[in-house]
This record gives C-alpha cells, structure tokens and sequence, in this order.
C-alpha cells in the first residue's frame, strides 16, 4: 500500500535525520573527541527503538547497529593508521592505542 509505505518512509526519516548528522560528525571530528557524539548515537538510537513502529523490530535494530559498529571500526582504524603505528614513538602509538578503547 502506498499510503503505509510513504507514512513508513516518514517516520523513519525523522528517526533517522538526527542519526545521520551524528553520523557526519563523527565522520568530520577526530576519533579521540568521538565519545560525546557516541552518547547521542546510542541515545537516538533507544529513542527510534522506543517511539517509531519500525524500529521495535530487532532486525532492523541490529542493522542499525552494524552501520554504527562499521563505522566506529572505520574511524579507530584511520585514527590508529596501522602502517604507521609500529613505526613511529612507542608513548605516542601507545596514547592513540588507549584512546581508541
């Protein structure tokens, strides 16, 4: 039904709308500063599980969570630079290592 499909496609856009600006922000600012944004993520994401009919289903919640987990793993991997972390100052490497905790 169209009806449904465009009422479906609505709510889930203004669910996802705040995600996608966290998203970009922890795409734009360094890993080490990513935590506060980290805490609006989670909190977006219990609200869209909370209050949108589409986002009860645990499906659609563990993708959801995929994306965010890829993405954290993308941005740690850039912050730590793999081809460069055994090769430059050991309390440096060590600093970046515990940061991305």
């Amino acid at each position: 039904n169209v009806v449904s499909s465009l009422a479906e496609a609505k709510e889930i856009s203004l669910y996802l709308t705040p995600l996608r600006r966290c998203f970009k922000a922890i795409e734009e600012i360094d890993f080490s500063e990513a935590k506060p944004v980290m805490a609006t993520i989670i909190h977006s994401v219990g609200l869209s599980w909370a209050k949108s009919r589409y986002y009860q289903n645990s499906t659609k919640l563990i993708i959801m969570f995929r994306q965010i987990s890829n993405l954290l793993i993308q941005q740690a991997r850039r912050f730590l630079d793999p081809s460069s972390i055994f090769q430059s100052d050991v309390d440096e490497a060590l600093q970046r290592v515990q940061i991305s905790k």
